[in-house]
């Protein structure tokens, strides 16, 4: 027998919910603010553990005292806030490589490119 996820209950109602979630910074700081402690916390929670919503709950738990985001999430929270709060390791690639070195030439001046002549049809050259 299969075991189901029981989907948990958001804390807030779903257009609440949709109305912080495009709201912008400064909107969001406003709204979350009508939200009691522990419904915030409660909701910091919901949303952190779901992928879609982490940076809305690292906001929203930005907002929370410590003991509010323990008493509804555990430690397990924090640890997932430390996570997205730690700086991403960016792995070195071609675009973050510095550009390439080209050679001066006698004076010092980098080479420059000369445009090659274009090729006109003369009227020896067309083909009939």
């Amino acid at each position: 027998m299969k075991s189901r996820k029981v989907k948990e209950p958001s804390p807030v109602s779903d257009s609440f919910l949709g109305r912080l979630y495009r709201a912008s910074t400064e909107g969001l700081a406003v709204l979350v603010k009508t939200v009691p402690p522990q419904t915030r916390a409660a909701l910091a929670v919901y949303c952190l553990h779901r992928e879609p919503l982490s940076s809305l709950g690292l906001a929203i738990a930005a907002s929370c005292e410590r003991r509010d985001l323990l008493s509804q999430g555990g430690s397990a929270v924090l640890d997932i806030i430390q996570k997205l709060k730690a700086p991403k390791r960016r792995s070195a690639t071609i675009a973050n490589s510095p550009p390439p070195k080209f050679p001066s030439g006698p004076r010092g001046n980098r080479l420059k490119w000369r445009s090659q002549p274009t090729f006109r049809a003369s009227e020896n050259n067309r083909a009939e």
